[in-house]
């Protein structure tokens, strides 16, 4: 007979091929690759026999070590061509699955989030800006180009369970029960359920279109924020559909509407409500201030505060590229009381920004547009992106519509009106 365990581990991979990579039409005769720590070889074991089953090509596994790469920022401190060296089996594992128009998923998180953390802040970010520029074809003609199907799931691993539960022995049996709560596992029918909440966030989306939003205002505790859109700006949900007409999951789980802002129309200040996990390092109690240009002027964090610096320090990475709206009473992760200081999963318990890239596909005509069409409507093209948690139950979200006219969005931390959950 079957475990309880083991189905619910079946149901994960059900959600990531049938609904994060679109089932048999996204999978068949395509390659898969899937990114893991060491210590949820489990699952990808279950990913790949799913994908097979749907008639998978071939798979490849990469392991995701950030222990690894801290061993070579220290062992290349003085020597910055090799530290930013990414080798080239690496990259071509996602490069290589454009044309074919294969899948990929990040399994989060790491066996250790915070190996990171005691290298040099400004050296880790610019080895991320390097791997993503090792990456570039993947998540240009791939990702944002819409051609290949790719989502994240969370999975429990020790390190991470311990940043949730500090000093519990059952942390990671506590971790991975609130996961499989959150991402309805234990439900045979999973990517049906996760397919309707899925279609319900996309006329959510359809919804906030229809007012033809020309800035958002953020209120709450230490917040006074406006973020301003283009009127070329579309919310939509983590539901995509590729160039092939494969229909998938971006994010499992998800509660989010999102958009692109134009970077140049941000004002006033902002606090973080929740810590976020930075190149390694968690940074709490941050709290950004923009000048009239829609830049980060200054900004101040009770921890962390180097690997904010780092980031705002790359190109683009102190501008605006993604503005997102959750509403507390439709999101089970806020409604678990956890604070996971995992961005996939604290993002959707939250309204949220992103600092860095934005997303062309959140924009009408968005993918097929020019880098100077792109500058035109303020589409910041940074090689980062980094989400940064925003609201709470005392926070509240109006709209201004291009006349001029407010409409409540979220009031106390809930979805107002029409919008309600």
């Amino acid at each position: 007979m079957e475990s309880d365990h083991l189905r619910k581990l079946k149901n994960t991979a059900k959600l990531v091929v049938q609904l994060g990579w679109g089932g048999e039409k996204g999978v068949q005769n395509k390659p898969v690759v899937v990114s893991r720590a060491p210590s949820n070889h489990a699952l990808s074991v279950e990913i790949v026999r799913e994908a097979y089953r749907l008639g998978a090509r071939n798979h490849l596994v990469v392991p995701l070590v950030p222990e690894l790469t801290a061993l070579h920022l220290n062992a290349h401190r003085d020597n910055p061509e090799a530290r930013n060296e990414i080798p080239k089996p690496y990259s071509d594992a996602w490069n290589l699955l454009v044309e074919p128009h294969g899948c990929t998923v990040r399994v989060e998180a790491a066996d250790n989030p915070l190996a990171l953390k005691e290298c040099d802040q400004t050296h880790v970010s610019e080895f991320e800006v390097a791997n993503y520029n090792a990456r570039k074809h993947f998540y240009e003609k791939g990702l944002f180009g819409k051609t290949l199907p790719w989502t994240l799931v969370p999975r429990a691993t020790q390190g991470w369970a311990e940043m949730v539960f500090p000093g519990d022995v059952d942390a990671l049996e506590r971790l991975q029960s609130a996961l499989d709560t959150i991402m309805e596992v234990a439900h045979d029918d999973c990517v049906e359920r996760w397919t309707a909440r899925a279609e319900k966030m996309e006329k959510r989306g359809a919804l906030l279109d229809e007012i033809g939003i020309r800035e958002l205002r953020f209120r709450g505790p230490d917040t006074d924020l406006t973020v301003g859109l283009s009127a070329l700006a579309r919310f939509s949900s983590a539901l995509k559909i590729t160039s092939e007409g494969v229909r998938h999951m971006a994010n499992i789980p998800t509660y989010e509407n999102y958009s692109t802002p134009d970077w140049r129309l941000t004002r006033g200040h902002v606090s973080m409500t929740r810590p976020v996990l930075l190149s390694g390092s968690l940074v709490r109690g941050l709290r950004i201030w923009f000048n009239d240009q829609g830049e980060v002027e200054r900004f101040e964090a009770k921890e962390g505060a180097k690997a904010f610096e780092a980031l705002i320090s790359q190109k683009g990475a102190n501008r605006l590229g993604e503005v997102a709206l959750v509403g507390i009473d439709d999101s089970k992760i806020f409604q678990s009381g956890l604070v996971f200081q995992n961005t996939l999963l604290d993002e959707n318990a939250s309204c949220h920004i992103a600092f860095g890239q934005a997303y062309p596909s959140q924009l009408e005509g968005g993918t097929s547009m020019s880098a100077e069409e792109k500058a035109a409507v303020g589409c910041n093209t940074s090689d980062k992106h980094e989400d940064m948690m925003i609201s709470n139950e005392e926070s509240t979200v109006t709209a201004v519509d291009q006349h001029g006219e407010e409409v409540l969005i979220i009031e106390k931390g809930r979805w107002a009106g029409r919008f309600a959950a």
